[in-house]
């Protein structure tokens, strides 16, 4: 989703959140997991107060019904935390694989 940020946002670094990662096929999927070892990995993002709106609106539009804008705690790579938008996968995970790394680039070059 670089391309949908493009020069309307700040890279903070890598984080990551209490959830599952699910192969849906042609795109990612997450979801919630209660499991505290179930890790989603990322990068985290600060959007610019003058576009924040437009790119929030360009994001929703991208990602449609199949997923849900929700707002969780990440934990930064340097031990801090903070309150993020991310995607939350509303499709069923029945016949998705699990990426239990948590990390889908890392699968993506395996």
């Amino acid at each position: 989703m670089h391309a949908l940020l493009g020069d309307s946002a700040r890279f903070l670094g890598l984080a990551r959140f209490q959830g599952r990662l699910w192969d849906c096929g042609a795109f990612p999927g997450v979801t919630d997991s209660s499991r505290k070892t179930d890790v989603v990995r990322g990068e985290l993002y600060e959007l610019l107060p003058h576009d924040r709106a437009a790119v929030l609106t360009r994001l929703d539009r991208y990602e449609g019904d199949g997923f849900a804008r929700a707002e969780r705690e990440v934990l930064l790579e340097d031990g801090g935390s903070c309150v993020a938008f991310l995607y939350l996968f509303l499709g069923s995970t029945r016949s998705a694989r699990r990426i239990a790394s948590g990390d889908y680039v890392a699968e993506l070059c395996r």
